[in-house]
């Protein structure tokens, strides 16, 4: 079974993440803002994070950052509600294994995380 990290600021889409990944029988844990998000990283290994890209407290391109600095690292999907220009390439450089803009078809996150 693979551990999910959901780092999600927005509440309702959180909610409907982590509905949508228990029914597939995913352990998940969440994140609301950046330093929990940290906390949670520091404490526990997980198989993928679903990482939002404006969080409180610490951005989430900082946090991808700190992520793909550890020696074994898990797969990173960003998602962002605020697409800017460049900012897809600037996330994959940085070293996101995929990147999804808000909103998304359910179908092609599963996809994303089925992926090997």
């Amino acid at each position: 079974m693979k551990k999910i990290l959901i780092i999600e600021d927005d509440k309702y889409f959180l909610d409907i993440l982590y509905s949508l990944l228990e029914e597939k029988n995913y352990e998940i844990d969440v994140a609301e803002d950046g330093m929990t998000a940290i906390k949670k990283l520091q404490g526990a290994s997980f198989d993928i994070i679903l990482l939002d890209r404006h969080l409180p407290e610490v951005d989430g391109e900082e946090i991808l950052n700190l992520i793909k600095m550890q020696s074994t690292s898990p797969r990173v999907i960003v998602i962002t509600g605020d697409p800017q220009e460049g900012t897809e390439e600037r996330v994959m450089f940085q070293g996101a294994d995929a990147y999804l803009e808000k909103p998304f078809e359910l179908k092609a996150l599963i996809k994303l995380i089925e992926k090997n």
